[in-house]
């Protein structure tokens, strides 16, 4: 998400912290100082990190967290983090991080683009995560929501949109325009350059079919690991389309492109070639180290 990072600043100076920075930008410098019990409100509008990271520090810090603006489409992350809060063994013990569900909707996607059975393994059930919802929007629907449908998967699914038998309306994107990048303009430009037909209207995105116009060219991926992720699944059925700075799934995916082109089970078997010598990439070369 963009480096601006006012709402989370003025949170934690609100309950008596020293935090010097440029334009509420980092780098920073915090200055601690112990716990400071208090009531401490934090603004969702950005990002519901922000809220996630004053929630996960409330206890040896010893406030309390509220949300001073409910935007439906953060708090299933918010609650997500107090369910993980309200569970973890403090005292010690073992804790099972479930599976990334936004990160498994690449591979629904693809295996329902391809029309090819697939199983994900310890597919989460425990509903904290928004996107557990993604296989029930296979085939698309006519309208798929940000703030009550899907969370980061919007993206694969508006990806997917192209291909699908009628108009799909992505609406109430807002949030999209301040996370890695201004994810709801970079759908529209990079699926438009492979010939899709999409219109902007405010924060909702109208994808037509327009699999018959789908060719291929360089795409961009504004650094945005997300965005590299959901316009590769253009790849599996259009030849020829390039990701411009795939190493950007490193954020939370580094072997994404491992899982692409790994034979079954272990993966889908796709090839994926060398934009200048048109040589398959073996598959070993195909994980980014990851960074912290």
């Amino acid at each position: 998400m963009p480096g601006h990072k006012k709402a989370l600043f003025e949170s934690l100076r609100s309950l008596g912290y020293r935090i010097d920075s440029p334009n509420d930008f980092l780098p920073a410098i915090v200055h601690g100082g112990g716990p400071k019990s208090g009531v401490v409100g934090v603004s969702v509008a950005e990002s519901s990190q922000f809220a996630s990271a004053l929630l996960l520090s409330s206890v040896p810090g010893r406030w309390d967290v509220q949300i001073t603006d409910g935007h439906p489409d953060n708090l299933p992350y918010v609650t997500m983090t107090r369910e993980m809060i309200e569970t973890f063994p403090v005292q010690g013990g073992d804790y099972a991080i479930e599976p990334d569900a936004s990160s498994a909707s690449y591979f629904w996607a693809a295996a329902h683009l391809l029309d090819c059975p697939l199983t994900i393994h310890q597919w989460p059930d425990s509903h904290w995560q928004v996107d557990t919802r993604f296989p029930a929007y296979l085939p698309l629907p006519a309208t798929v929501s940000r703030e009550t449908d899907l969370g980061d998967s919007i993206l694969t699914a508006i990806a997917m949109a192209p291909f699908a038998a009628h108009p799909t309306a992505f609406t109430d994107l807002g949030r999209l325009r301040v996370q890695e990048c201004e994810r709801v303009l970079a759908l529209r430009t990079e699926l438009s350059r492979l010939g899709a037909m999409v219109q902007e209207v405010g924060d909702t995105l109208i994808v037509s079919p327009s699999s018959h116009l789908l060719h291929g060219g360089t795409v961009q991926t504004y650094h945005d690991h997300r965005i590299a992720m959901s316009l590769s699944l253009i790849g599996l059925k259009v030849p020829g389309v390039i990701i411009h700075d795939p190493a950007c799934i490193r954020k939370t995916f580094p072997n994404f492109y491992l899982k692409w082109a790994d034979t079954p089970p272990n993966g889908l078997g796709g090839s994926i070639l060398d934009p200048v010598t048109r040589q398959t990439l073996p598959v070993h070369s195909l994980v980014v180290p990851a960074t912290i």
